[in-house]
């Protein structure tokens, strides 16, 4: 998977993770107290921002796992071609 990839897939998450949040968010207006709801709102929006957090470290990771392989992938194919010329010459 390349990294590009990854990001579109993370800005679908992100996405998709938003509305469910709006839903929610609606959801819980219409079942709480006008005196609890501001209380509400903020720990729902401390947990949106958590989990997006986690969500985004995950992601990072996954981008950084694909660099790496592409870095080791060059770095044989590098190497590989060195043996080549290596052995042609003798």
């Amino acid at each position: 998977m390349k990294e590009h990839e990854i990001r579109r897939q993370f800005r679908a998450a992100v996405n998709i993770q938003n509305k469910q949040y709006k839903l929610l968010k609606e959801q819980l207006l219409t079942r709480t107290s006008k005196a609890d709801q501001k209380a509400m709102l903020a720990k729902l929006k401390d947990e949106q921002d958590r989990r997006l957090s986690i969500l985004s470290d995950q992601y990072e990771q996954s981008i950084s796992e694909v660099k790496q392989h592409q870095h080791v992938s060059m770095l044989l194919k590098a190497v590989f071609t060195f043996f080549i010329v290596c052995v042609n010459k003798v």
